[in-house]
């Protein structure tokens, strides 16, 4: 008995042209319940059917697109397991329609059942799970994607097979996605304006501070030219009016040869009456 090392075996068989009946007959056993069977698409050769298979569609790709259960038009074999990843271009959607659903299966359709999620896997929204007979009906997903999933178990007795065909179809905004759009524009909006505002404070306090360092250096100045007078010595009412005497003699260019200086008892005279005109002042 020989045992395949892997999940494959082939039986290759030649002849030669002349018809001399010749044959051969092989008995084979499988050491596992659970093996994988190859799956045909319409119009492309057969593959593997391998979890999360994709089929990405094409712009070209409207109509006349199938995925057919294998051995379809016939029973599908036992302990099969497939995924099928429909992914639609950006702005379009894909859409199923099940032409036809024989699965065979018990109470709870647990083991035999055709699933087709609305979105990239199994994990997504579950939007049918089509068992025993299923009428014919059309599922669009919501986005870009859809899934499909095939199983059958090891009971011989079920029947299983399936027809679907998948289209694009453009999609439609909803207010939902309009009102996202508008949430999108007030918050970008509202970023700008921040932005200006920002620019404009920014402009405001260099400017200011370029004002600033202009007027600085004036008031420095202003401050010690206020600095040298208040430097000098307070005169009382009589200093003053005795200093502005002095100025109106000292400053008459044309009378000072004329006048003559005061005499001795003059200016004792003058310094009494300054003096008690001082000590009126502080008492009143």
């Amino acid at each position: 008995m020989q045992k395949s090392q892997t999940q494959f075996i082939s039986f290759p068989f030649t002849n030669s042209t002349k018809s001399t009946h010749n044959g051969f007959l092989s008995t084979f056993t499988l050491d596992h319940s659970y093996f994988r069977i190859p799956y045909l698409i319409h119009n492309t050769s057969a593959r593997e059917c391998v979890n999360g298979t994709d089929i990405k569609l094409k712009t070209t790709n409207l109509t006349d697109n199938y995925i057919i259960s294998p051995n379809f038009p016939e029973d599908a074999p036992r302990n099969v397991w497939c995924g099928f990843k429909l992914t639609a271009p950006v702005k379009r959607k894909v859409c199923i329609e099940v032409e036809l659903a024989v699965i065979g299966a018990r109470k709870r359709c647990k083991f035999n059942t055709l699933k087709i999620f609305d979105g990239a896997n199994q994990k997504s929204i579950l939007l049918v799970n089509l068992c025993r007979r299923a009428s014919t009906d059309t599922y669009c997903s919501s986005k870009r994607s859809l899934y499909v999933q095939f199983s059958t178990d090891q009971d011989i007795t079920l029947k299983d097979s399936f027809k679907i065909r998948y289209y694009l179809k453009k999609q439609k905004h909803t207010g939902e996605d309009k009102s996202n759009n508008a949430l999108i524009f007030i918050i970008v909006g509202m970023v700008l304006l921040l932005v200006c505002v920002m620019a404009t404070m920014l402009y405001i306090i260099r400017k200011n501070r370029v004002n600033y360092c202009v007027q600085k250096p004036e008031e420095s100045n202003s401050q010690q030219s206020s600095l040298v007078e208040h430097d000098q010595p307070l005169m009382t009412s009589g200093e003053r009016d005795d200093a502005r005497e002095t100025a109106l003699v000292v400053t008459d260019p044309v009378d000072s040869d004329r006048v003559e200086p005061p005499t001795y008892n003059e200016v004792l005279e003058q310094d009494r009456l300054r003096s008690s005109i001082h000590i009126a002042q502080e008492i009143a």
